[in-house]
Formats: structure tokens, sequence, C-alpha cells
């Protein structure tokens, strides 16, 4: 009979009963190969799977599963229960968590700076007029402070030489201390005579 459950034998461990749609998913999935047994109805005879079932769409490395490989029986009808995606959306909701909260970082963080007013604002940029006339006013108060230090040279130097040349002095050149000497006509010799 078509509609009859199967069962599967591994490892001396009767499992089942399964509808066959259940059955060509376990041989989708590796755990019936072609040498577990398997029978029809609860009154069938074991045979392998082999003769049974139809593997030209089996996998090739199709291995079989250890015993308690199978899901618990269930009714005629019954389906292998669908995996849980409960990992995967944990996984999801943790990295969609993290992202959100990157996003908030970086948007939110250079929004508050700029609401509260303490975000780093540039250096105001002079006006290249303003450069300019800074620029002239240090060049000229530089021009002053040369000739400033030129005039102050000058008078340091003319101080210097006139306290030298007044110790290189004698107390004769100052007209004040020099003695009258009053010149004297220079006597004429007499003539020698001649004997």
């Amino acid at each position: 009979m078509p509609n009859e459950p199967w069962y599967v034998l591994v490892g001396g461990q009767q499992y089942g009963p399964y509808p066959l749609a259940a059955i060509e998913q376990f041989v989708a999935e590796g755990r019936v190969t072609p040498q577990s047994m398997l029978r029809q109805g609860e009154t069938g005879d074991w045979a392998p799977a082999g003769k049974v079932l139809d593997f030209s769409h089996a996998p090739a490395s199709a291995g079989g599963y250890p015993p308690g490989g199978f899901p618990p029986a269930g009714p005629i009808g019954y389906a292998p229960p669908p995996r849980s995606s409960r990992g995967t959306w944990i996984i999801l909701a943790v990295v969609g968590g993290v992202c959100l909260l990157l996003l908030v970082i970086c948007l939110g963080l250079p929004m508050l700076w700029f609401v509260s007013g303490s975000a780093p604002r540039p250096a105001p940029a002079f006006p290249k007029v303003e450069v300019e006339e800074l620029r002239q006013d240090a060049e000229r108060q530089t021009q002053k402070a040369i000739k400033d230090f030129e005039n102050k040279r000058m008078e340091v130097e003319a101080k210097e030489r006139k306290e030298i040349e007044a110790k290189a002095r004698s107390p004769f050149d100052d007209p004040a201390l020099k003695p009258s000497i009053t010149k004297t006509p220079a006597k004429a010799e007499p003539e020698p005579r001649s004997p």
C-alpha cells in the first residue's frame, strides 16, 4: 500500500513511522544510503533502501548518519520540522544593533557638537588687505628700529672718540694751561774775524 508509513533501521534501532516524502528527504540529505534497511508498514519485511528507493538524485558522498540521527517519529504526513532560524535572527539582531549604534555615533556626535556650539570651528581668515597692512607696518617698525640703533651707535662712537682724544692730549695742548712763552729774536752771532 502506497500510503503506509516507512521505518528505518539504523544500528539495531528502529526509527519511524515516516511518510515517503520524509524518507526521500533523508535520502537527499544522506541520512539514508542504499545500504540502509527500510520497511514499509508495520508488518513489511526489511529491505536495503537501494532496492526499494531511487538513489539517482542522492548525494555522492552520502555516508549515512549514526544511530539517533533521525527525528522522532510522527504521524503519517509528518514532515521533519524546519531548521530553527532563531540563531540567525539573534545574529542579525546583534549585527543590526551594532550598525545602528555606529550610525547614531557617527551622525549624532557631530550634530551634538553643532547644537551645543562646542564643535571645533576653523580659524577666521584675515582679509588680504589687513595682512598687507600688517606686513607694511612691521616693515616700517623694523626700519625705524634700525635707524634708531644706528643713531645711538653713532652717538656712542662720537662720545668715545671725544674721551679718547681728551686722554691723548697733553696738558700743554690746553690753551688755558699753556705757559706763555714769548719768542725773543735770536741774537746774531758775531762774525769771525780774520787774522
